[in-house]
């Protein structure tokens, strides 16, 4: 297990995720850790190694490049983090919703969280 999980196999999955999304729209070549890493700005001379550090869990990036890695692999950045995978699965469903399917996915899963009894 690395030690930086959840981010390490969350990253790892995302990424993985993009490049067959990539695949199966016609795009050629791999979806590479080091294409990540020159995408949200990593130096050049660095890149081959600093997303795979991060995927195999030996180092954790900070927050406003965790940012840009969740922006560049389409997912919330909470899902990097997300300890518990039907939540995570949950964050990427969420994510992909229009913001009025949004509203009404709210108010469903409201209605199905028991609500504490009034004391009178």
């Amino acid at each position: 297990m690395a030690e930086n999980e959840p981010f390490a196999s969350r990253l790892r999955e995302a990424r993985l995720r993009k490049g067959a999304r990539l695949k199966a729209a016609g795009q050629k070549g791999r979806y590479t850790q080091e294409r990540v890493a020159l995408n949200i700005g990593i130096d050049e001379a660095s890149a081959p190694s600093r997303v795979n550090h991060y995927e195999q869990g030996r180092h954790l990036p900070d927050i406003e490049t965790a940012k840009r890695l969740a922006a560049e692999l389409d997912v919330p950045l909470a899902y990097l983090f997300c300890e518990d995978n039907g939540m995570a699965e949950l964050l990427l469903l969420f994510e992909q919703l229009p913001v009025r399917k949004r509203k009404q996915a709210l108010a469903a899963l409201q209605e199905l969280v028991p609500q504490p009894k009034q004391a009178t």
